[in-house]
């Protein structure tokens, strides 16, 4: 099978104009509520309906609201300059390798958003049951599922996740998992959906007797993939997609260019 019968470009998403819809829309709200609160708080004691911790818990969650959707327009509609600064000539087992150093900002984004969450349903538990109020656990439905999750994200962003290139093979230290195929079991490349991301996937034969996948130390279990690939995040990366995908197919299919990855003109050939 050619390489380019099994390569698939990304599917396309949700339209820039609804993510943009979404980061205005969630602004306003946001910026309209924490007016409110504050109008409230700053308003005659006699005309205030909610209370005063609750027009400051109003008004502290309304600033997250509004930050949540700047995180947002940073995730999905800022564009990375494709200018290659993670990318690196380093040492890798002994040997020279080319490098791309992944991007972490996809993964704090959301971890500081659902931090500042549980921590605001947290605060509105406690204010609650010091108020006697039978609801005061409702909050807690929020606290809970993000302190089970919180360990494995803080591990995650604490790692050096990257993509290695060498004579030999590709391979990459990700955030759950560490994965290697030699570049004569490297069957093609394809971008595939994981979750809310689209990964560059570089899948090995079947049967890739170089295929190696170890899995990194967690809280909650990160099965094993069924079939040999090594998975690259695309908001990871600071190069073009396109440009990476041409050289990774490339030294699949050319055994005789694989030895410039130990040297600049591997490097240049990724970041252009």
């Amino acid at each position: 099978m050619r390489f380019s019968e099994i390569y698939r470009p990304p599917r396309r998403g949700m339209g820039r104009g609804f993510l943009w819809f979404v980061v205005v829309g969630n602004s306003v709200l946001g910026s309209a509520l924490f007016v409110v609160a504050v109008g409230l708080l700053l308003g005659p004691a006699e005309d205030r309906s909610w209370s005063v911790a609750t027009c400051v818990g109003v008004a502290v969650g309304a600033v997250g609201w509004v930050a949540m959707s700047v995180g947002f327009h940073r995730m999905y509609l800022y564009r990375v300059r494709e200018i290659g600064r993670r990318v690196a000539l380093e040492t890798v087992d002994g040997a020279p390798a080319v490098v791309l150093h992944w991007r972490r900002v996809f993964l704090l984004l959301p971890l500081a958003t659902l931090v500042f969450a549980a921590a605001l349903a947290g605060i509105v538990s406690v204010v609650w049951y010091r108020d006697a109020s039978a609801g005061w656990w409702i909050p807690l439905i929020v606290v809970v599922p993000v302190a089970l999750w919180l360990p494995d994200k803080l591990i995650q962003v604490s790692r050096r996740a990257r993509l290695v290139l060498t004579p030999k093979g590709i391979g990459a230290d990700g955030w759950d998992s560490s994965a290697w195929l030699d570049w004569d079991d490297v069957r093609g490349v394809v971008f595939a959906q994981v979750n809310q991301w689209t990964v560059l996937r570089i899948c090995g034969e079947p049967d890739a007797p170089s295929w190696r996948w170890t899995r990194r130390p967690r809280v909650l279990f990160a099965a094993q993939p069924p079939l040999p690939f090594v998975d690259m995040p695309g908001p990871a990366m600071d190069v073009n997609s396109q440009r990476l995908v041409n050289a990774v197919l490339l030294y699949a299919r050319t055994p005789m260019m694989r030895a410039e990855l130990s040297g600049e003109p591997g490097m240049r050939r990724i970041v252009g």
